[in-house]
């Protein structure tokens, strides 16, 4: 990422931040060093920190030199582990941001943890630590609370742990700034603990062992992209990202990590996209697939056929990454949104939308695994390929809201399209796999 000098209290531009995650959820780090939004424990839980929504009563987490400084970002090799450095007259400081990841006992171990490594690289410069965590959307009050190893900050509902390797003196009931003198070769930790209500010494989180770990898991994961072109670092940067997207409990993806940036700064277009859409998954595996990382796909699809054999009614466009049915839309009047871009909104009604082209990209995806992989299992077949062809057929004609999402239902002819291509690729798919009636039954609807 490229350099910049620290800017004034604000909202960044968005090119500013990166991203951590460890496939339960993700925060943003932005060239400043400040993490200004972070949900926990899933990607669409309420916010801890919420700076991106409003730079005043959202909260964040910074750790920057106390001076002027400039910076940049970039990631620890072919990982999700990132690197910030600041550069300044007083010295330099290496920030290293990740979220524990990788496999244990054959299953991806999940810690609800932040690690911050503050590592002095040059001179003596100032470091200052700003907690300002606001719980629940920056709904109601978060209480800090000083510890022998750190601080727990809570509400009437919720607990979190900052564990530091230095002594951590609370600035007000819900603040705390704190600054120090670094010199060089000095390293200091700070983690942060999801649900923890007690306190707990830094060194007892292991960040040197988990950084190990984490490092060579999405290392030993690259290695399955098998695109060696001269776009290499941009397939499996892009790969990276589509991976921490994928709630690793179920195999569901989240079209984003944020909710409410806006789609024109300004502009009312603010959604929730902190869900799985049928749509956006189907193309996110079919392109991990096709760069070599087969597994998710198949876990995806896992998921779907457990969604559809446990639900007897309609499939809808979007889902909770549990598979919640039901996500009512709420707006946040008391934040001022990105760029004061407002609504801010969580939830999104969309789910109750009729969109006609999920039969088709469902389909088609689905076509996709069984000609490259061969993965068409009478489970896949009856629940997700034949399923798709048979709503396509019944439902065509019908007004709907389109990949555009519109509140008001019309016909597409992009949505007619894709009802075509669900019933092409199911009937491929049950000549090959032998389903003759299946496919005799639609093809005088394709015809038309």
């Amino acid at each position: 990422m490229s350099d910049r000098l620290n800017s004034a209290v604000g909202y960044k531009p968005i090119s500013d931040y990166g991203v951590i995650g460890d496939m339960h959820t993700a925060a943003l780090v932005g060239l400043d060093g400040s993490i200004d939004w972070y949900c926990a424990p899933r990607f669409d839980s309420p916010s801890v920190f919420a700076a991106l929504l409003d730079s005043q009563k959202g909260g964040r987490f910074q750790l920057s030199p106390t001076g002027k400084f400039t910076t940049k970002q970039s990631y620890g090799g072919d990982t999700n582990v990132l690197a910030t450095t600041f550069d300044s007259q007083e010295g330099r400081i290496r920030l290293t941001d990740f979220m524990p990841c990788f496999m244990e006992k054959g299953e991806l171990k999940g810690f609800q943890e932040l690690h911050r490594i503050v590592d002095c690289l040059e001179g003596a410069p100032g470091l200052r630590i700003t907690f300002q965590p606001r719980f629940n959307y920056a709904r109601g009050n978060t209480i800090i609370r000083e510890t022998r190893d750190g601080c727990l900050a809570r509400n009437q509902r919720h607990h979190i742990s900052l564990a530091s390797s230095v002594k951590l003196l609370l600035s007000d009931k819900d603040l705390l700034v704190n600054d120090f003198r670094l010199s060089r070769g000095q390293r200091i930790v700070f983690v942060l603990k999801w649900g923890n209500s007690s306190s707990t010494p830094a060194v007892r989180y292991e960040t040197s062992r988990k950084l190990a770990k984490t490092l060579s898991y999405w290392k030993r994961w690259v290695s399955h992209v098998k695109y060696q072109g001269p776009y290499r670092a941009h397939v499996v940067r892009s790969c990276l990202v589509l991976k921490m997207l994928q709630y690793a409990p179920t195999g569901a993806m989240v079209a984003a990590v944020t909710t409410s940036l806006p789609e024109s700064i300004g502009t009312l277009r603010n959604w929730d996209y902190r869900y799985s859409w049928i749509r956006d998954n189907a193309l996110s595996v079919w392109a991990l697939s096709e760069a070599g990382a087969t597994r998710e796909a198949l876990d995806y699809t896992r998921w779907m056929i457990n969604v559809r054999r446990h639900s007897k009614e309609r499939l809808q466009i979007m889902m909770g990454i549990g598979g919640e049915r039901e996500i009512p839309e709420i707006t946040l009047d008391h934040l001022e949104g990105y760029r004061r871009s407002s609504p801010v909104r969580v939830g999104n009604a969309a789910y109750k939308q009729l969109q006609l082209d999920i039969y088709g990209i469902l389909a088609d995806s689905m076509y996709y695994l069984h000609r490259a992989l061969g993965w068409t299992t009478k489970q896949v077949y009856e629940n997700l390929v034949k399923y798709s062809a048979d709503q396509a057929a019944a439902e065509w004609e019908k007004p709907d809201s389109g990949i555009w999402e519109m509140r008001q239902a019309r016909s597409f002819v992009e949505s007619k399209m894709w009802c075509y291509v669900a019933l092409d690729r199911a009937m491929k798919i049950a000549r090959e796999l032998g389903y003759d009636e299946d496919w005799r039954r639609w093809e005088p609807v394709k015809k038309k």
